[in-house]
């Protein structure tokens, strides 16, 4: 009889722990707050760029880019942004002042980050905008 019931208290803390393990697997994402796809701005010289990540274990290199949406496009100043820190959700938000650019240019946000600690895969989303 005792030789059963360490059996079932075995098996339920086997299953109990398993089933915790699920729990923290949850998605990893990346939202993009502002601007969405394919948005046209509202004031180009004064464009809050924020980028949420959220990932169910700690995030590791993240990075943010901005560039002319076109093959080849340098990046535009401050970007690329780039982080370390050890966290499970981490917001990244940047004014940026476009109103250099032509009446029209389309761009494009790119975020990316690693899903693991060993950075053997990554995450990576975008989205176009255009200034008014």
């Amino acid at each position: 009889m005792k030789m059963k019931l360490v059996i079932f208290v075995f098996l339920l803390t086997t299953v109990g722990f398993l089933s915790s393990c699920d729990k923290n697997k949850g998605d990893f994402t990346i939202e993009f707050i502002n601007p969405v796809d394919e948005a046209i701005v509202s004031d180009a010289a004064n464009l809050q760029i924020e980028v949420k990540f959220d990932s169910p274990v700690e995030l590791e290199e993240i990075e943010l880019s901005l560039t002319v949406d076109s093959l080849g496009a340098a990046e535009i100043a401050p970007f690329p942004i780039q982080t370390h820190d050890h966290v499970k959700t981490k917001t990244i938000t940047q004014n940026v002042d476009l109103s250099g650019f032509p009446s029209g240019t389309a761009f494009r946000l790119k975020a990316k980050s690693c899903k693991n600690h060993d950075c053997t895969e990554k995450l990576e989303q975008s989205v176009r905008f255009t200034i008014p």
